[in-house]
């Protein structure tokens, strides 16, 4: 089942693909603000899973 974004929003974590519709932005965005560590995540079997507080943290960086 999909996650809405208000559900994205209050969960602790995600996944590539819920937090690249969170932030409109591509997956492939998402991996490089992985690997350039700007958001945090680890690697859980074969899914990357994103802290979802560090994506508000990353826009709040943007925005400044």
């Amino acid at each position: 089942m999909k996650r809405s974004v208000a559900d994205i929003k209050h969960a602790p974590t995600c996944t590539v693909m819920e937090a690249a519709r969170y932030l409109g932005i591509s997956r492939e965005t998402i991996r490089s603000l992985i690997k350039s560590e700007e958001i945090k995540a680890f690697y859980m079997g074969t899914r990357w899973i994103i802290v979802t507080a560090s994506l508000d943290k990353w826009v709040e960086r943007r925005a400044s």
